[in-house]
Order: C-alpha cells, then structure tokens, then sequence
C-alpha cells in the first residue's frame, strides 16, 4: 500500500508541477502533540502514534487489523446505509439507516427510516431487532447523555405518508434508478466513457489547479488502491476529470471579502435544518417523538440548511454539534462544507465556535469540502473525520483537529482506504463508502472519549466487478448497500517488569 501510495502522489504532482511530499526522513518529526495530529505523543521528537492511528508516522491515518466476513450489518432483503452503535444491557446496538420496502439506495429521500440491530461484539454480525423512526429519517448516530438516557439524532422525523413511501417489492429488489438517458453522453456509464473522460478531463483538471496554486492532488495522492483501469493516472485523471465537469457547471464566485464572509451574524429568529433529536431512557425506547434542533447564528460560509449531525457530550453539560451546511450562493448550487457549534439542551440552540469551515473550500473543491462529519472530543482536543467531497465525492475519506475546537487542522492524507483486508489476505475495493463513525473503548469522567476500535461505513459494491459497481454504486446512485465495521488496531498491554 505505501508504494502504491508514493507513485500516486508522485504521478499527480507530476501531472500538476507540484511536489509537496515530505521527505521519508521527516515523517513523524514533531515538537507537540498538534504535530502528531493529537492522536499520539511527542517524544524525542518523533510521533508516538496511539494504535488506532498508526496508519502514518504523522498519526492522521486509521490503522486497520484484518475483517472478518460476517462483520458488519448486511440484511438481504433490506439496504442500509451506515450508523453507529452503543454498548447497553451487555450487548451492542447499532442504529442504522434502512430502506423500506426492498428499495436501494437511490430512494433514500423517501425510503429511509432508522432501526436498530443487536449484536454481543462490536464488529458484529448485526441482526435487526425493531424500527426505531419511521421513514423519512436518516443518517442516525446516538449517544448516552451525562444522565444515563439516551440521545439519538437523525435528518428527518419520520411519519411520512405511506402512500409517498415507494414498494420495491415487485422490481427485482429495488425501484428503477434515474434514467441513464438524463446523463450527459460524455459520462454515459460505461468503463470505456469513464476512461476517456476522466484522462481528458483529468490531466486539465489537475494541469489547471497546478498552475494557479492549488494543490489538486493532495487529496488524491494518497488513494493508493483501487487502480482503475490498471494504472494510478486513470484513477486520478478520473477523479479530476469529474471534478472539472462538476466545475464548469457549479462554480460560485465570491464578491465578500473573507472576514465579512466568516463573520458571526446572529440570526433574527431561531432557525432550524433537517437536524431532529429523540431522547429514551433505554435504547429499546420508548423514543420521544423527534424534535427539530435549533440554531441561533450563521455565516455566509455556512449559511443554513443544517444537516448530517454529530453530537458531543461533556460531563459538565456542554453539547457540541458538528454539521454540515451550505454557505449562501447562487440558487441551485449545492455545496457541503462543515462547521461546530454548542449548547447547553440537546434542542440548542446551538451557537457556532467559529464562522469559518472547519476545512475551507478551494475552487477545485467544486462540491463542496465534507460531508457527513462524525465529531469526538479525546483528552488532547477535538477531531473530525468525514467523506470527503474534494475533487468529488470518489474515494475520499478527511481528518480534521482542533485543539480548542476554533482553529482547525486538516490532513493531506486519506484517514482510511476504501480497500478493505479480509481475513485470509482477500482485498475488497468498494467504489463508495460514505458516513464514517467511531465506536471507542475509553470514556474519561469529563466526558472525553479515546482509544477507537472499530469504524462504521455505509457501503456499496453492488456489481459484477468493480467498474460495473462504481457504475451503478456512483453514477445510477444506486443499489443494495449495506454497513461495513472495520476493526481499528488495538493498544497493546505491556506486562510490568
């Protein structure tokens, strides 16, 4: 993996006439705990990286031990779409999006509702035990409140009419996706297309982004596996050349200057997303109806339309809400970046730490920084990690830290592969793996967590090889997904003497 990961980096800054990769030598130098990503120590001036992210010298990188086949959440007869878990009762139980009524992921909008599955190990296999909220409700994570309740919070509040809810039933598992007809015939879905547009496409892209200061390749260098098309070029040129399309059709310019762009501006009245709370006392309910979150100020950068939250919880009482927004462009233009907020109810109203994004947009980054945020507060800061939507949403996964939750740090590297290792040496590559989240093994009493174990992701390798499922998993937005648990590497005791 690491010399796959090198000649990426090296063919795409050589692509764009950049080459910032540090040198071998210099990996891992620190002088603090900010320089070890705070995942780790500085120690003789070299990172001592906690074993969950040991993946790089730098500590910004997950460090993965072999999966078992039968982890995970995979219900055959109903696709899901990540979650989180929680240990209660002696078991693990895990919330998870799933679409009712047979249908994939293409008709989440109207589909998803929330369940929750049991398992007695983390990684699981998970069953499914019970609906939790009722389509439409979506990207669920939960958390055990100071007071031993719990809080479970969602997009949407369910109760849909069930006559918008579709019935896959009788279409072969999953209702028509969007018509191939409505793509542009340059990126109609087929390998060969897909190659040709993205080494077109690409070498401009990057070529373009190099030579006005940008570093396009940061973030693509270090994908390492899958190749596609049997070369790293295809791949990268891929991911630019979707890029420089989204670009030519989405691109905003901004007439603000930066300060006036990030600035606090209290909102005239309380507003709220598509961010909903519900609160049980277990976590086999009975669970309150969902209620709306609320936010009391805003940027230009993250303006509204407040979705895909995380929450936090310190012991003194404190909520931190990670979340996605929109900043204010032109109609029509969609942009996904991330921003923090806290409060003191779990309802808020939430205050934001900073106008800014936690990662601010470059214009290459044509949709946007992030998506889907999961948030943690450890002993040594705050931490982030997200699918990434920089070029595009392909093979994208970004870690970003925070030391007072204000000033924030993004890593150059991809936090975890979308190549997974099996037991028994297979390598699966998924084409798309969105909604990262954490399950740790230590809670400190202020309410700071460490020592991840293991990673939820909501999946999709539907497809007879990897070019049909990117296919249908990226271009259709479709198929039966399902939710994937990676076990994290493992501290190891150290015996006394």
């Amino acid at each position: 993996m690491v010399a796959v990961n090198s000649v990426a980096v090296g063919v795409c800054f050589g692509l764009a006439g950049r080459c910032t990769v540090a040198a071998p030598e210099l990996a891992g130098a620190c002088a603090s705990a900010v320089d070890c990503s705070l995942n780790g120590e500085c120690v003789g001036g070299r990172c001592l990286c906690d074993s969950a992210w040991s993946g790089s010298p730098s500590c910004d990188v997950l460090a993965f031990e072999p999966m078992s086949s039968d982890t995970g959440y995979r219900n055959t007869s109903f696709a899901s779409w990540g979650g989180n878990a929680i240990f209660a009762d002696g078991k693990y139980h895990l919330f998870v999006a799933q679409m009712e009524n047979h249908c994939g992921l293409d008709n989440w909008g109207s589909n998803s509702a929330i369940i929750r599955a049991e398992s007695a190990d983390v990684l699981g296999p998970y069953a499914y035990a019970e609906r939790v909220i009722s389509a439409f409700s979506h990207n669920p994570t939960v958390r055990r409140l100071p007071n031993g309740s719990f809080a479970l919070y969602m997009i949407g509040a369910g109760g849909r009419d069930p006559s918008e809810i579709k019935n896959c039933s009788n279409l072969g598992g999953e209702a028509p996706s969007v018509p191939r007809s409505v793509l542009p015939a340059f990126v109609a879905p087929t390998a060969y297309s897909m190659l040709a547009f993205g080494l077109l496409g690409g070498a401009a892209a990057l070529y373009v982004a190099g030579s006005i200061g940008c570093d396009p390749c940061t973030p693509l260098g270090a994908i390492g596996a899958p190749i596609v098309g049997g070369s790293v070029f295809s791949l990268c040129a891929l991911v630019g050349g979707f890029a420089l399309f989204v670009y030519a059709t989405n691109h905003r310019g901004g007439d603000d200057g930066d300060d006036q762009r990030t600035a606090i501006r209290a909102l005239p009245t309380l507003m709220n997303g598509s961010i909903y709370v519900s609160i049980s006392p277990s976590v086999r309910g009975p669970w309150t109806q969902p209620t709306p979150v609320w936010f009391a100020n805003h940027s230009l950068e993250l303006w509204g339309g407040w979705t895909n939250p995380s929450p936090h919880f310190d012991a003194d009482g404190t909520i931190w809400l990670a979340f996605q927004a929109a900043p204010n462009v032109k109609p029509g233009q969609h942009i996904a970046l991330v921003g923090l907020s806290k409060a003191a109810s779990v309802t808020g109203p939430f205050e934001y730490t900073s106008g800014k994004p936690v990662t601010p947009q470059c214009w290459w980054c044509v949709a946007g920084q992030d998506e889907d945020p999961f948030m943690w507060r450890s002993p040594r800061g705050f931490h982030i990690i997200t699918h990434g939507m920089c070029p595009t949403g392909y093979l994208q996964a970004h870690y970003k830290f925070s030391e007072d939750g204000v000033t924030w740090h993004t890593s150059p590297r991809q936090t975890y592969p979308y190549s997974v290792e099996c037991q028994g040496g297979e390598v699966r590559h998924f084409p798309r793996m969105e909604r990262p989240q954490l399950v740790f093994a230590k809670e400190y009493p202020d309410g700071a967590v460490s020592d991840p174990v293991a990673l939820f992701n909501g999946v999709c390798d539907d497809g007879v090889n990897y070019l049909s499922a990117a296919v249908r998993c990226i271009l259709d937005q479709a198929g039966m997904t399902h939710t994937l648990v990676r076990p994290l590497r493992k501290r190891i005791p150290v015996d006394a003497p």
